[in-house]
């Protein structure tokens, strides 16, 4: 379960867990407060997420083997064996269950809503309207957050913050965290800026593939590489990551609001858009979609043509493409760069 290198001086645990961010996060929970741990340890966010959260507030955990398709199948059974009633989910998940709620209508007999006391979600982005069918076929209100592994917890929705949703929002900013805005682009409209986060639980630095390492700039702030913005409600906006960003023909084009356009399409159970060089404009996209459980492969020819309608000529992906999975990390995060090498 623990992963075989992991160097806990990455983090400073005894200002992680200080008694303020203890109650912060413990608050509303006691001796009670039971979590299941199914995803993988080896990541960051699953270890803070489903082992060290519990045990900062007193919480017990169960720990079973690693999430995988068949643990879809026995998902409520198990939270029911275990009595838990803490449950973190990531999108990955929220889907698959929906997709079999949809052919076995479990959630027609038993309603979660007197069982889970807290639902959680992170680890990566889902549109307004998957969470809203989500909590209405289970009973179940979701909380999403915005959190790095090298910052920890920058945002989170509360229940009464519900209200203030919109596309994209992922709660309030942290009361110990400050956030600034860096535009990527000369012509910005407000949108398209980069998150830099300073916050006391912050790591030195970021290890990069290349072996280069991200640090924080002259103020302490750190760059996220996610890109968003403050609504009036007071809510954090994530719009994409900055690796998202395309120029077409002098046009930028955010990938992450064609993904969220795609989604709205009743036969689209989820979209993810990759960038692709192109002879003439520079660069350019194509958008793969995965149709729900049931409907047929023809249906991409009404998908294509809802995309099409939806954008403006210079934002057209040069094709749209249906798959039947998207490869994925163990978190559920999607691996933009490996779609299309699998079919």
């Amino acid at each position: 379960m623990w992963p075989g290198r992991f160097d806990i001086r990455c983090h400073d645990f005894r200002r992680r867990w200080s008694a303020h961010n203890v109650r912060y996060h413990g608050a509303g929970f006691d001796k009670r407060f039971r979590i299941w741990n199914y995803l993988p340890q080896s990541y960051l966010g699953g270890l803070y997420n489903m082992a060290l959260i519990p045990f900062s507030v007193a919480g017990s955990v169960v720990v079973d083997e690693i999430f995988s398709g068949k643990t879809f199948l026995k998902f409520w059974q198990e939270i029911d064996r275990h009595d838990i009633n803490i449950v973190w989910f990531v999108p990955t998940i929220v889907r698959g269950l929906m997709a079999i709620g949809e052919r076995t209508h479990r959630q027609d007999k038993v309603s979660y809503r007197d069982r889970i006391d807290q639902a959680l979600l992170g680890t990566a982005p889902i549109d307004q309207a998957t969470k809203a069918r989500f909590e209405e076929m289970f009973g179940i209100t979701l909380l999403e957050n915005f959190a790095l592994s090298e910052t920890t917890f920058i945002t989170s929705e509360n229940p009464g913050t519900i209200a203030a949703r919109g596309e994209g929002t992922v709660g309030e900013v942290l009361p110990y965290v400050d956030v600034k805005f860096r535009s990527i682009i000369e012509d910005d409209d407000g949108k398209l800026r980069e998150i830099l986060v300073k916050t006391p639980y912050l790591m030195d630095g970021y290890l990069n593939t290349d072996g280069t390492v991200t640090m924080p700039d002259a103020d302490g702030y750190f760059p996220t590489g996610d890109l968003g913005y403050i609504d009036d409600a007071g809510q954090l906006v994530l719009t994409g990551r900055s690796k998202e960003i395309i120029k077409k023909g002098g046009y930028f084009i955010g990938l992450r609001e064609i993904e969220v356009m795609a989604a709205h399409h009743a036969d689209v159970a989820e979209a993810a858009a990759t960038p692709v060089p192109h002879a003439f404009y520079g660069e350019s996209y194509v958008l793969y979609v995965r149709l729900r459980p049931g409907v047929e492969a023809d249906a991409i020819k009404d998908v294509r043509s809802y995309v099409f309608a939806q954008l403006a000529k210079h934002r057209w992906p040069e094709s749209v493409e249906a798959v039947e999975t998207f490869p994925r990390t163990g978190s559920g995060k999607v691996r933009k760069f490996l779609i299309g090498t699998q079919q």
